[in-house]
């Protein structure tokens, strides 16, 4: 058994024993009451990036709160001045009962361009049939940080409906000017970065 020291060639030489080389993990000298063991495997699955971590149990991550979230954020319109917001179900993660426009994590390996697809499809089942970026914010609240790669999507609102009804409760196409109350906490932000591209 060999004591962990923190030089990085020397847990190198560990991890690469292979996953049957034990590895003891000493605590500091503030806490000498006990010591960790642990296999090589075990600190190799510390050391993985988020978008390596296993999807559960206790040492999974979360998108912005363990580690920086991407998200991309989405104000869909029909074209013709009406935009689409949709209201916060009781389900809904935080800011139940508000109005809020669409967005979603960015998956590990995908484009921001198909995550703005792909989300689009989720939350209202329709098509992106042309999107602009309008840039980008940093977004914190409470634990959470995330940075928001921010779109106005054109949309057929046709073929718009809810496609996350745990997540929202109703949609309404409304023009700027009498947006419905009360907005998600973030949209003023939103609004006044981005009011004279809209």
């Amino acid at each position: 058994m060999t004591h962990l020291r923190s030089s990085p060639d020397f847990l190198a030489r560990e991890i690469n024993k292979g996953p049957s080389a034990e590895v003891r993990l000493r605590r500091t000298k503030a806490d000498k009451r006990a010591s960790v063991d642990s296999t090589a495997s075990d600190v190799l699955a510390s050391l993985r990036s988020p978008s390596e971590a296993p999807a559960s149990g206790p040492e999974s991550f979360t998108a912005g709160q363990n580690y920086i979230g991407i998200t991309v954020v989405f104000f869909c319109h029909d074209g013709r001045g009406n935009f689409l917001l949709a209201k916060r179900s009781k389900h809904a993660r935080d800011e139940q009962g508000k109005w809020d426009i669409g967005g979603g994590a960015v998956k590990f390996g995908e484009t921001l361009d198909q995550a703005v697809q792909r989300e689009v499809k989720e939350e209202y089942g329709a098509r992106v049939l042309t999107r602009k970026f309008l840039g980008i914010r940093e977004i914190f609240r409470k634990k959470t940080h995330w940075i928001a790669f921010d779109f106005k999507v054109l949309v057929d609102p046709s073929l718009v409906k809810i496609g996350e009804p745990k997540k929202f409760e109703k949609l309404k196409w409304a023009k700027l000017k009498s947006l419905p109350k009360p907005l998600h906490s973030q949209l003023n932000t939103f609004f006044k970065k981005y009011r004279r591209w809209l």
